[in-house]
């Protein structure tokens, strides 16, 4: 004779049928972004929808790999969405002012540089005159 009470019974399946059911329903509005809203494609957003515990989603390997997919899926179209965006901006032509504007500050960045090569130019000047001062004293201590 074999035991009942290791055997699930018809309201076990009936009830992992309806769970079934419920994660299929919620994986279908995560999948759709205009149904999801603010949720994420997570377990909990599930649970949040089911009114099911993370364990009996977890407990379904074939909802964890759906969900799965379907985080892959939204990020390489963000992903496509972002590169998208960013060729946008490599084809955006400046206007006249932004060009003038760069200009002026390349004109002021070239003026600072010329006066910081003068006095770099006056620095190693004063320097060679006071070596050459030097040397011509050792020259007379010879």
């Amino acid at each position: 004779m074999t035991s009942s009470r290791n055997a699930p019974g018809p309201d076990v399946n009936r009830t992992a049928a309806k769970n079934d059911e419920a994660i299929l329903k919620a994986l279908a509005t995560l999948a759709n972004p205009a149904e999801r809203k603010k949720l994420k494609l997570t377990v909990g957003s599930i649970c949040v929808l089911t009114g099911l515990t993370t364990n009996t989603v977890r407990s379904r390997s074939w909802a964890l790999i759906k969900l799965k997919n379907m985080k892959r899926e939204a990020k390489n179209e963000s992903n496509a969405l972002s590169s998208v965006d960013s060729h946008d901006d490599v084809l955006q032509v400046p206007t006249l002012d932004a060009l003038r504007d760069r200009l002026r500050t390349l004109l002021n960045q070239n003026a600072l540089l010329f006066e910081e090569i003068m006095w770099l130019r006056s620095q190693v000047k004063k320097r060679d005159d006071a070596l050459l001062a030097l040397q011509g004293k050792r020259l007379t201590l010879l």
